[in-house]
C-alpha cells in the first residue's frame, strides 16, 4: 500500500487480491449440473450424513452415487480446457474490478488450478475484464496461479475459502465472500467485511482507499 500524489489529493493505491472460484464466478452450481448429467440423476441431499457445520459440501460429488465403471470421476469436470470458457462472472463482480481499476488500484487475481483448466481461466479474466484489465508487464494487475495465496503481496483479499483467508496476517484486510459450502478450516483470523454482494465489496474497498 503506498501514497500517491494526485493533484492536491492523497490517493491510497491497493493491491487487491481476488478468488476466482465461488468468489469471481459461480463454479459449483456448473459442477453440480455436469455430474447430473454423467450420472444421469439428480443430486440427492440425503445420500451423504447430515453436514456438521449445517452448509453443502465443498465437495458436491458427495451427493451423487459412486462412478460405475466407464463413468467419468467427479473431477474431470475441474479437467475440461474450455471450463471457463462457457462460465460467466458472478453479478457485480465485473463492475467492482472495473471501479477499482478505474480507481487507480490494481486488481491481482489469485486462485488455485489445476493443471487442464487454467489455460480456461485465463481466457476467462481476460475476456471478461479486457477493457480495463491487463496481464501485460508494467500495468500493475496480475494472475497468479498458486495456493499460497499469502505469498502474493496484496492489501486486500477477497477469498470464499477460511484456508486462504487465514494466511493472511492482520496487515492485510479480509474480506470473505459467503457462500452456501463447508470449509475445511476454522476460520483463526479476523474479518474485515463478510458479504456475498458484489457491490457492497465494491464501495467497501473504494471507501477505505
Amino acid at each position: 500500500m503506498f501514497w500517491q500524489q494526485e493533484g492536491y489529493l492523497k490517493v491510497n493505491t491497493l493491491k487487491i487480491g481476488i478468488d476466482v472460484d465461488l468468489t469471481f464466478v459461480d463454479s459449483g452450481t456448473p459442477w453440480i449440473e455436469w455430474l447430473e448429467k454423467v450420472y444421469g440423476v439428480k443430486m440427492d441431499l440425503s445420500l451423504p450424513p447430515p453436514n456438521p457445520q449445517g452448509m453443502l459440501y465443498y465437495n458436491v460429488s458427495k451427493y451423487f452415487p459412486p462412478a460405475k465403471v466407464h463413468q467419468l470421476s467427479p473431477y474431470e469436470f475441474w479437467e475440461d480446457p474450455y471450463l471457463y470458457d462457457k462460465l460467466k462472472p458472478l453479478p457485480g463482480a465485473v463492475e467492482a474490478v472495473a471501479a477499482w481499476a478505474k480507481a487507480g488500484h490494481f486488481n491481482h487475481f489469485v486462485s488455485y488450478c489445476m493443471k487442464g483448466h487454467f489455460s480456461s481461466k485465463v481466457r476467462f479474466l481476460k475476456r471478461e475484464t479486457e477493457e480495463f484489465f491487463s496481464l501485460e508487464p508494467g500495468s500493475g494487475h496480475a494472475f497468479y496461479a498458486t495456493k499460497h495465496k499469502a505469498g502474493v503481496d496484496v492489501d486486500v483479499i477477497i477469498d470464499d475459502r477460511n484456508e486462504f483467508l487465514n494466511q493472511f496476517g492482520p496487515e492485510v484486510i479480509k474480506i470473505k465472500f459467503k457462500t452456501p459450502y463447508d470449509q475445511s478450516e476454522e476460520l483463526k483470523t479476523s474479518l474485515d467485511l463478510e458479504t456475498d454482494d458484489w457491490y457492497t465489496i465494491r464501495d467497501f474497498v473504494l471507501d477505505i482507499a
